[in-house]
């Protein structure tokens, strides 16, 4: 007999690997790697507000990552501000705006 336990544990095991080979964007980023980069910047508080991040050096190819990230998990698109040097400053509305709430 399978107990409770047992079928959260095969289920979050049989996420995570959907997680890991569902690819999302173009460059090959996938769900798993999407998630670790939103929830680096994501609203501490709350996931589904605004996000307000700063990096301190981040390439393109990052940035587009971190696009694509909130763009998936949020709805909203990332607008980026260069601070000089090699920072720049991600702000998105979050998901209760995406979605209107």
């Amino acid at each position: 007999m399978t107990n409770f336990s047992d079928i959260l544990k095969a289920e979050a095991a049989e996420q995570a690997a959907y997680e890991a080979r569902t690819v999302i964007a173009a460059d090959g980023l996938t769900i798993a790697e999407a998630r670790v980069i939103f929830e680096e910047i994501q609203n501490r508080e709350n996931w589904k507000l605004a996000v307000d991040h700063t990096f301190d050096a981040i390439g393109p190819a990052e940035r587009r990552k971190v696009y694509e990230a909130v763009a998936h998990f949020t709805g909203s698109k990332v607008e980026w501000t260069f601070l000089g040097g090699k920072r720049w400053r991600a702000q998105a509305a979050g998901y209760y705006a995406a979605v209107g709430a």
